[in-house]
């Protein structure tokens, strides 16, 4: 396992899922943390770039002649390294989470847990339980409704968390000093800044009518960056620069220590016989053949299922999940030169939460999934990461 720090030398481009044609829309919006997809992107191109020297051929299926740079053939060892466009090989993205260094100490900062709500107006913050004899419309059959106690109306805030808050958290306990950080905002990680830019015509290079539009840039605050953990891509430097994102911009990377996790409430899990699930990353459940949805493939129409990799069944009675993230991308050496748009998949978004109860089997069973990925596709591109909390 392996952990970068990677800070931004000017503005960054992330945008989001949906597609932007030059004449349709003139709006392009940015998301930030940036999607697994472009950041193991961004990894795999710096070492494919700098090691291979015949790019057009790496990416075809035969293998190709030999390499101009290294000889190689039929088979260029780059491809046990990086892989090709449908297979990563051995490269395995495990996170990518915002992070703050400040006289070399790393903070990495955790979403804020779905489940946790504040008072409307107020600072006091609450948590988010399932609900007993409360009958909603519209909720899957078997699932319990949310709330808290009172009648007051409560928000979500979009936020971070660092580690030690997650783990307070994780185990139950509300914090009522609570002050996640904010994404966007002179207080928070980032601060947006709109570009503007016009088409240009092909061959003329003067400007084409209607096609004025606008990129959101990301310029983030002094001292923060993304914490990348990856395994493989022996070839990365140490430290280096990286091209990532909206026209390439560049940051630059050290290789630092793996991150404080928080750990798992163990006790309180085996004697309560329920959990909750907390997704650090987003996760993909369903398939492209039938469709996404926000219910994990080990669970049957009743909702019960047994977790992947263990022999304890479970019930799921609840959960806090925000709107779908929506993610896609570009393949290389798909779909002819230059390479063609993945997929649209709609993702449950990372902070979201699922309330589980034990049915039967050992409550330590439970104990293996935390930490690991639970997605129905995408494990080895970062996404699903979850970690196992109390509720």
């Amino acid at each position: 396992m392996r952990t970068i720090f990677l800070e931004p030398l000017d503005v960054w481009v992330f945008r989001d899922g949906r597609p932007f044609s030059a004449g349709e829309d003139h709006h392009a919006k940015s998301v930030f943390p940036p999607s697994p997809f472009t950041v193991q992107g961004a990894l795999r191109s710096k070492v494919l770039v700098e090691n291979c020297g015949n790019l057009d051929k790496y990416a075809e299926r035969d293998g190709g002649p030999a390499c101009p740079k290294c000889g190689s053939v039929p088979e260029c060892p780059l491809r046990q390294e990086v892989g090709t466009p449908g297979n990563p090989g051995p490269f395995r993205l495990r996170y990518v989470l915002p992070a703050h260094q400040i006289k070399g100490s790393l903070t990495t900062y955790f979403p804020l847990p779905r489940h946790v709500v504040r008072v409307k107006g107020k600072t006091s913050w609450h948590f988010l339980c399932p609900q007993q004899g409360a009958e909603v419309t519209g909720l899957p059959a078997g699932l319990r409704p949310l709330g808290v106690a009172g009648a007051e109306p409560v928000e979500h805030l979009e936020g971070w968390v660092d580690a030690p808050t997650l783990q307070t958290l994780l185990e139950g306990e509300i914090l009522q000093g609570l002050d996640p950080t904010r994404t966007r905002g002179e207080n928070g990680i980032l601060v947006e800044e709109p570009r503007v830019g016009i088409g240009l015509q092909r061959g003329r290079r003067t400007a084409q009518s209607g096609q004025f539009f606008i990129v959101d840039a990301l310029r983030l605050q002094d001292d923060w960056g993304l914490a990348i953990s990856f395994t493989g891509l022996p070839s990365l430097p140490v430290q280096g620069f990286l091209d990532i994102g909206g026209e390439g911009r560049a940051g630059h990377y050290q290789t630092i220590s793996d991150i404080q996790w928080p750990a798992l409430p163990a006790e309180h899990i085996g004697r309560e016989r329920r959990f909750l699930l907390y997704f650090v990353s987003p996760a993909l459940f369903g398939s492209d053949t039938a469709r996404w949805t926000w219910k994990p493939s080990f669970l049957g129409d009743q909702l019960t299922g047994t977790l992947p990799g263990a022999k304890t069944r479970v019930r799921l009675v609840a959960a806090a999940i925000g709107s779908p993230l929506r993610v896609s991308g570009w393949e290389l050496g798909r779909g002819g030169r230059g390479g063609q748009p993945r997929p649209m998949r709609p993702t449950v978004p990372a902070g979201s939460v699922y309330f589980f109860e034990l049915i039967d089997g050992p409550g330590e069973d439970v104990f293996s999934v935390h930490g690991q990925t639970m997605t129905d596709w995408g494990a080895e591109f970062g996404f699903g990461l979850a970690l196992v909390g109390r509720w």
